[in-house]
């Protein structure tokens, strides 16, 4: 089909969803979003980065359990 998959970050579609947070009012503010010529997209993180941010999480959720035993 030949999709592209572009990521926006949430404070850059907020200002176009409506009152009422919702699943439908969420996707007509992103298709409001997408639509605008500005918009910015999130540049997708590559493995190694997701690595780096898991480690401060592994570390906590090791000392937590150390610290229960």
């Amino acid at each position: 089909m030949g999709h592209s998959v572009k990521m926006m970050a949430p404070q850059f579609v907020k200002p176009y969803i409506k009152t009422n947070k919702n699943d439908a009012n969420d996707a007509c503010g992103i298709a409001e979003a997408i639509t605008r010529p500005d918009m910015k997209f999130v540049p997708n993180k590559t493995i190694e980065q997701q690595d780096v941010l898991l480690l401060p999480c592994q570390s906590i959720n090791h000392k937590t359990k150390n610290s229960t035993s």
